[in-house]
């Protein structure tokens, strides 16, 4: 037994990654970024139905290289109903990858007439995006997705097993024995 692990640690990480893509284990891709865009109409717009459709572009001003092209796309159809000024959308950023402390009011132009717009901006991230996993995370999560086979037993494996599945964040609470159990 000792000369058999000794010989699974020779294996080279690409080995164990292939290896484990066999079984059914992939590398997580990246995912885009969702931000928060707030549009505000003109005033004199303000007691009409307005539409602003999805895939709206929004674009920065910034002349730093790090925010030069970036973009963001709306997600859904934005609806203003007579009386509103402001309303909030989620969009989605053009790079791939994690981006985090992206600062307010950074995206501020629409490259296209949109008649009752007078501005937009940024305020928040919803979400801040994923790089792809790296080759050593996967290798790691597929040795514990066969050591722990399909028994959830542990508050970690609870977890792993929600993030297996996709979920971004996840906070496993232990039950209680006598509060709402059959066990005292």
């Amino acid at each position: 037994i000792n000369r058999l692990g000794y010989e699974l640690n020779l294996k080279l990480a690409w080995e164990w990654y292939q290896y484990l893509r066999m079984l059914g284990t992939e590398r997580r891709p990246a995912s885009y970024p969702i931000v928060e865009l707030t549009f505000t109409r003109k005033r004199e717009n303000v007691a009409e139905h307005s539409l602003i459709p999805s895939n709206t572009e929004v674009r920065t001003n910034s002349s730093n290289p790090k925010y030069k092209d970036l973009k963001a796309f709306t997600i859904d159809d934005i609806y203003f109903q007579p009386g509103e000024r402001r309303k909030s959308v989620r969009a989605r950023l053009n790079q791939l990858g994690k981006k985090e402390g992206l600062p307010a009011d950074l995206l501020v132009r629409i490259p296209r007439v949109l008649g009752p717009v007078e501005s937009v901006a940024n305020t928040k991230i919803v979400y801040p995006g994923r790089d792809r996993e790296p080759i050593q995370e996967t290798i790691q999560r597929g040795r514990d997705r066969i050591r722990r086979g399909d028994l959830l037993v542990s508050l970690e494996d609870f977890r792993n097993e929600a993030l297996d599945l996709g979920a971004t964040q996840v906070s496993v609470l232990p039950q209680r024995y006598g509060v709402g159990s059959n066990i005292a």
